[in-house]
């Protein structure tokens, strides 16, 4: 299922950005939580070893203690809104929209791309 790879690398990519101040300039318009409220140690995750779900997880708890933040625990109820989310995505939305321009992305991309002097 290569669509739900890549939605998962994409929400990986944004959630990333967001735990590490990425999407707030250099991160300083964000405060630090105090010492003694950041979480170290989580229970283990339940999800298949070599699942994408597992590699996400891993993959935001090691980005969220990279940044200082602390470790999320996994969530049953967040882990079952996320897959109605997934399916839904998959189901109804498609990655290369449509666009003024025409269907053809690189066309498009070359089309509408503002030319530097």
């Amino acid at each position: 299922m290569k669509p739900k790879n890549e939605l998962l690398a994409t929400l990986v990519a944004g959630v990333t950005l967001i735990v590490c101040g990425g999407a707030w300039g250099e991160g300083g318009d964000t405060l630090a939580p105090a010492a003694s409220a950041i979480v170290t140690s989580v229970p283990a995750a339940t999800y298949a070893a070599s699942s994408s779900e597992a590699l996400a997880y891993e993959t935001l708890n090691a980005e969220r203690s990279r940044c200082g933040f602390g470790l999320l625990a996994q969530n049953a109820r967040l882990d079952q809104a996320a897959t109605a989310h997934l399916n839904y995505s998959a189901q109804n939305v498609t990655t290369q929209l449509p666009s003024a321009v025409g269907h053809n992305p690189q066309l498009n991309a070359t089309a509408t791309r503002p030319q530097h002097t």
